[in-house]
């Protein structure tokens, strides 16, 4: 099964850092994840598929396809611009823009967890589905 997916930074104003992602895919069962160092603002998304393994995804309109190791695709980091950085007082929210089933954050970015969000996508009934998700904090 191919499942391709679209992951899209909005473009802030010149100077201002990025603090919205638009995600778009076709998929059953995937958690993912953003971690952003509050020191360097350096960030990296990847996906942990657990049902069908992305061939092919799309980060701010540029084809990515990613490795695998198990069911975790190697990291992206190429953004475009500066990544608004978590700490102790982000709040992760998602805007569910199309999809029919479970769109929920389980983990908010923390110290605790390397500062990293985890978004969760179970599709249900097993058929994969069209998600649009916007990511924003």
């Amino acid at each position: 099964m191919t499942t391709a997916f679209t992951l899209t930074a909005q473009q802030p104003k010149k100077d201002e850092p990025i603090n919205t992602v638009s995600f778009r895919g076709i998929v059953d069962v995937v958690y993912v994840k953003v971690q952003i160092d509050p020191k360097t603002n350096e960030g990296k998304l990847w996906v942990e598929a657990y049902v069908g393994k992305p061939e092919r995804m799309a980060v701010n309109s540029r084809t990515y396809m990613p490795k695998w190791q198990g069911h975790i695709a190697a990291p992206w980091a190429k953004w475009e611009g500066k990544l608004k950085p978590f700490d102790d007082k982000t709040i992760v929210t998602v805007d569910i823009k199309k999809g029919r089933s479970i769109v929920k954050i389980n983990e908010q970015p923390s110290a605790k967890n390397n500062w990293t969000v985890t978004i969760e996508i179970s599709d249900q009934p097993v058929e994969p589905d069209d998600y649009n998700i916007k990511i924003n904090w």
